[in-house]
């Protein structure tokens, strides 16, 4: 019996101690002031996620002089050291720079580590051996010389992180000279975004990292571009003020197609939908519109017992008429022709076609077995800007040029023999860009460099930059199967002379993904007119917003259903 009491006391007295072995709770107050430089931000979200675990969630909203508050709590374990569970390669601070700025990086594991610098050219000026570093957060200081001692001309450059097989890339610009500007030594938090630096702090292992987010909510005055900042610590109560920018006023109208048979339309100026159009056959599959804005042809799918159906829809009086009962592709020419390709389930041939726009009807042109098998995906053909000509691929997945004015086919490539479709071509008419493959010099009949995710293949989608700057590819990972998965990550291309393609800059929307519980696919893209922002969806329910010039997730665009199958802008 005294044996047995013995015990019972040992346990109770390992139950009074184990709180004080594992966890401690504490909650803390956070206040503070969310402004532009010029205003404070009115009814603004802003939110604390754990770093830990993305469900704990804790959110505030700014009243109408900018100023939050809000309770976190914060779960203290002295067993067990937060460390960092992958590799991130951090924002140089300051960019641009004039003498030095300081590229940080985060690591997983001890490794050995280099960095590199490149320019625009692709060529390598300066490499860093780093050797095998720590787990945690590591910088380097570059100075602007290049392995031989030298200052580097100003201009843009790439710095890639390389731990055993993985590299990271990210772009910063050189201003050169001798300016004012130099580094304090200061810890660099990592976030989409901008660099925030704060004096280094000496983290206690257990110490909670939270991520704050700010975006917009429905009222948000002025609107303002999304802000994440990582790795903020919480050990008091405090107080934490937050600089944002304001947003970029574009004036589009947003059209997003579903597969349910509705389109949202979304007011690129307003941030909010102010129509849907409803009505046609299940799986709208893609949406052109005509030159001046006031009109759009709508393609849909076969599904179940729906036919395939192409709609006109006057977009001033919302009249709509079925003018073709196949499955079809409408492609705008340079001077603003609606072309439509068109064909039965089980044909193998396409009908090439004109719309006249005013009255809808079509005026069948040519019969081409050519292009057999190759119009089941949007951005399938391209018109030389410069030419009565468009291009295409063959069943046999090689590239052809064909006359529309004669009516002939005038070359067959043979140095494209790929499964990609989705493809773009720039503005001169001498290259084509393929989605997850190569760029394609059209008078030497040559590959001339490669770009995108390989592993997406033709699942991906690309855009040229309006300037022809560079391109953007995205990540669906591959649609029916578990692998490839999608990285979360949207690519940026710059384009090089001869058609070739430099190095990539990243904006990851994984964080985003994470911290909304969606996946982090990355499927459509297209770019507004003057190229300062691009629109992405992610298959799901999103539209990723994006700054090029920043390049960073400027908003985010939750729509009302799931599964948009295709996006398109129209200037208001």
């Amino acid at each position: 019996m005294k044996k047995l009491t013995c015990k019972i006391n040992i346990i109770l007295i390992l139950f009074t101690l184990l709180p004080l072995l594992k966890i401690q709770s504490q909650t803390f107050t956070i206040q503070g002031n969310v402004s532009t430089d010029s205003t404070s931000v009115k009814y603004a979200s802003v939110n604390f996620v754990d770093q830990n675990g993305w469900t704990k969630r804790y959110t505030a909203i700014t009243d109408s002089l900018g100023n939050f508050q809000l309770n976190v709590v914060t779960d203290v374990d002295e067993a067990e050291p937060l460390l960092p569970k992958s590799f991130e390669l951090g924002l140089n601070y300051p960019n641009p720079f004039y003498s030095e700025t300081e590229i940080p990086y985060k690591l997983k594991d001890q490794s050995e580590v280099s960095i590199k610098i490149y320019n625009i050219l692709g060529q390598e000026v300066r490499t860093f051996s780093l050797g095998l570093q720590s787990i945690g957060i590591n910088s380097i200081s570059w100075d602007g010389r290049n392995n031989f001692g030298d200052r580097v001309t100003p201009g843009i450059y790439f710095y890639q992180l390389q731990v055993g097989n993985e590299t990271l890339v990210k772009k910063m610009i050189y201003s050169g000279g001798s300016g004012s500007l130099e580094i304090q030594k200061s810890r660099v938090f990592f976030y989409s975004g901008e660099t925030l630096t704060k004096p280094v702090k000496n983290f206690n292992f257990g110490t909670k990292l939270f991520t704050v987010e700010i975006i917009n909510a429905d009222s948000t005055k002025p609107w303002i571009m999304r802000k994440e900042i990582n790795d903020i610590v919480i050990q008091s109560d405090t107080t934490l003020n937050f600089s944002v920018q304001e947003d970029i006023l574009e004036q589009y109208f947003l059209y997003i197609g579903f597969v349910n048979s509705y389109i949202q339309v979304y007011d690129t100026e307003l941030h909010t939908f102010i129509d849907s159009l409803g009505g046609f056959n299940k799986y709208i599959w893609d949406i052109e519109a005509t030159k001046s804005g006031n009109k759009l042809y709508i393609c849909s799918r076969e599904h179940s017992n729906y036919p395939p159906t192409v709609y006109s829809v006057d977009l001033e009086t919302k009249e709509r008429k079925e003018i073709l009962n196949k499955k079809a592709e409408i492609f705008l020419s340079p001077k603003g022709i609606p072309f439509i390709v068109a064909w039965n389930s089980f044909d193998t041939l396409r009908q090439v076609g004109i719309i006249d726009s005013l009255s809808d009807n079509i005026e069948w042109i040519d019969t081409l077995d050519m292009l057999a098998n190759t119009m089941d995906i949007d951005q399938s053909l391209v018109f030389d800007p410069q030419a009565t000509v468009f291009y295409s691929l063959t069943s046999a997945n090689k590239l052809f040029k064909y006359n529309y004015q004669t009516k002939k086919i005038l070359y067959t490539y043979q140095s494209v023999g790929f499964p990609s479709y989705r493809m773009v071509i720039d503005s001169s008419g001498e290259y084509i860009y393929f989605a997850g493959g190569p760029s394609v010099d059209l008078q030497k009949d040559s590959i001339v460099g490669y770009f995108g995710y390989s592993e997406a293949g033709y699942n991906g989608s690309v855009a040229l930059s309006p300037n022809g700057e560079f391109l953007c590819a995205t990540d669906p990972g591959n649609f029916g199967a578990l692998e490839p998965v999608p990285t979360g990550k949207v690519a940026l291309f710059y384009t090089l002379p001869q058609g070739a393609s430099g190095y990539v800059s990243f904006i990851d929307v994984t964080h985003i993904a994470w911290m909304l519980s969606v996946g982090k696919q990355t499927d459509r893209v297209i770019f507004a007119k003057d190229g300062k922002k691009a629109y992405v969806s992610n298959g799901l329910n999103l539209i990723y917003v994006i700054d090029t010039e920043k390049e960073i997730v400027s908003d985010v665009i939750k729509l009302n259903w799931y599964s948009p199958r295709t996006i398109m802008l129209i200037p208001k």
